[in-house]
């Protein structure tokens, strides 16, 4: 009896939380954060073409430190949005 009570209780409690999450789109972040974030993206296009203009002048150094810049400020971007959703949750 205690086995089959313990399986219930999970899953009245699934649907409680179910009935009280948000409306779709009600979780997008605000405008601020999505300015950040396109402001860093862009950062990231700039540098990525930076890394590719470094590379045809033949500095292979500079090319794949830009490149390293790149990968840094689009998982910042990424980590920034999806803070901000979560939160919102």
């Amino acid at each position: 009896m205690t086995l089959l009570l313990s399986l219930h209780l999970p899953t009245a409690a699934a649907v409680e939380a179910a009935a009280e999450q948000p409306k779709p789109g009600s979780y997008c972040p605000g405008v601020d954060v999505m300015l950040i974030t396109a402001e860093e993206i862009s950062a990231g296009l700039d540098l990525a073409m930076r890394s590719r203009a470094s590379l045809i002048g033949g500095d292979r150094i500079m090319a794949m430190s830009e490149l390293s810049s790149v990968g840094t400020v689009l998982r910042l971007a990424a980590s920034r949005g999806g803070a901000a959703r979560t939160m919102l949750l």
